[in-house]
């Protein structure tokens, strides 16, 4: 399986590399990498650490606009306030190589991560873009997600990002479920739970805590089985699908016992198959478009 993840340093002013200092500060900051190796010049580069190499380039020009904007409108967990992908050049950092199973994701996702907050430590530096979620970190968060990585978590309110989802056909504001972006790279799906009554905090402290079931307790989520726990709170049944929100991406779906659709059929009460079997789809590419609507 290729694996791929990128970043990008977003900078105000063009910044030359040096590979050199980076290498060094990338080490004196995390020492439990080992020696990092690194070669290139000013625009073009490599890091490597055990093995594992990275791709750095300085791009003078500004990241295409519209690859900031998630299809969806993107609500945070933690309230931290939205980055300005404002800048004017940035350097890419990436990844791409063969490797099989969760852990060899992590892996590769951590030390582009780890590269992007050694970058993210020079002067102009305006945010970090994690394009498999559409994340934009400050300066901080980055450095977060780094020390949250040595520690040996998961970042997850860096390399994964939420969407809000509620039906149309329930006139009730408290009745809303959570997509994800950035989980499929690690998983081959994302995470989809089905709308109920909820709060928005308590759907993101659910979809949170599964995330990091599977990311980091090892907990391997299959057709039909059932989730539960202090972390996610409540009981949900899970559903493996191909797709169902979103068509093309496949998603474990979450159903709790007070969701609008039946978790045999993942469709509201009284819905059937062919009520929905028309093409036509909404801008978000909703399978379900004339059901739900994306907040």
């Amino acid at each position: 399986m290729t694996i791929r993840f990128n970043a990008l340093v977003l900078l105000s002013n063009p910044l030359g590399l040096d590979m050199e200092q980076t290498a060094q500060e990338m080490f004196l900051r995390h020492p439990a990498l080992g020696p990092v190796e690194y070669s290139g010049d000013e625009m073009t580069g490599t890091l490597t650490v055990d093995g594992a190499t990275l791709s750095v380039a300085a791009v003078n020009g500004v990241y295409p606009e519209s690859e900031f904007r998630p299809p969806l409108k993107l609500t945070t967990r933690t309230g931290n306030t939205p980055v300005s992908p404002k800048h004017n050049a940035y350097i890419l950092i990436s990844y791409e190589g063969e490797g099989e199973g969760l852990e060899w994701a992590k892996a590769y996702a951590a030390l582009v991560t780890l590269a992007a907050a050694t970058f993210a430590q020079n002067p102009g530096v305006t945010g970090v873009f994690w394009p498999a979620s559409y994340g934009l970190w400050s300066r901080e968060q980055v450095t977060e997600a780094a020390e949250e990585i040595m520690t040996g978590q998961s970042p997850i309110d860096s390399w994964i990002s939420f969407a809000q989802i509620a039906p149309n056909n329930v006139g009730r504001d408290d009745v809303l479920g959570v997509v994800t972006f950035g989980l499929k790279p690690f998983l081959g799906r994302e995470i989809e739970l089905a709308p109920e009554p909820i709060s928005v905090q308590k759907a993101l402290t659910s979809v949170y805590g599964a995330i990091w079931l599977m990311l980091d307790d090892g907990k391997v989520f299959t057709d039909g089985s059932r989730v539960s726990g202090p972390g996610i709170g409540g009981s949900y049944t899970i559903r493996d699908v191909e797709f169902w929100l979103r068509r093309g991406t496949p998603a474990y779906v979450l159903v709790g016992p007070d969701a609008v659709v039946d978790a045999e059929t993942l469709l509201p009460e009284g819905v059937e198959a062919e009520d929905i079997s028309s093409t036509d789809e909404d801008g978000s590419g909703s399978r379900l478009g004339r059901l739900f609507r994306f907040r």
